[in-house]
């Protein structure tokens, strides 16, 4: 089964017959992988925190709030943070910019999703991030693998980067 992830959206599984693909520019995905356990996810960071506001679902568009959603799966199979392949990729600067501004969405979602991954106890192996292109982002459930293909300023796929199980 292929699961496609909008912005906002976050999914987590042991379904080894599963692959999650998502499209990034401003947004910031986080994939996870257990090795031992065969389960992972990935969520679709749009924004970086909002304010809590008590008795308001979690809103996976926001960075606290996707990596809680993710946590739910992390525990719902009774596993911890550090045991999982963490990866990030996205965060592009979409908007043409001279400066670092409010407007760097990119750079604002890569702080945000670092500082709540820390803050539950993850380690990132991985990082594609910045840059002025898309990237489409693949994560094979059964092996742990992440395919990266990354867009040019013409809008062309001409590069992957592949992320084995396990490495950095």
């Amino acid at each position: 089964m292929v699961v496609f992830l909008a912005p906002g959206e976050v999914y987590f599984t042991g379904d080894t017959d599963t692959s999650i693909r998502t499209l990034l520019g401003s947004c910031v995905a986080v994939t996870l992988w257990h090795p031992r356990f065969h389960a992972g996810g990935m969520c679709h960071v749009a924004m970086p925190d909002r304010a809590v506001v008590k008795d308001r679902p979690l809103d996976g568009r926001y960075a606290s709030e996707a990596i809680e959603l993710l946590m739910q799966g992390v525990r719902a199979i009774h596993t911890q943070p550090k045991d999982y392949v963490a990866r990030l990729f996205g965060g592009a600067r979409m908007i043409s910019t001279t400066e670092k501004s409010i407007w760097d969405i990119g750079a604002r979602n890569i702080e945000s999703v670092k500082k709540w991954l820390s803050h539950y106890g993850f380690n990132i192996s991985q990082e594609d991030l910045s840059g002025t292109v898309y990237r489409h982002i693949t994560l094979d459930v059964a092996s742990g693998n992440v395919i990266c293909r990354l867009g040019d300023e013409k809008g062309v796929d001409n590069t992957a980067v592949v992320a084995k199980k396990g490495t950095a």
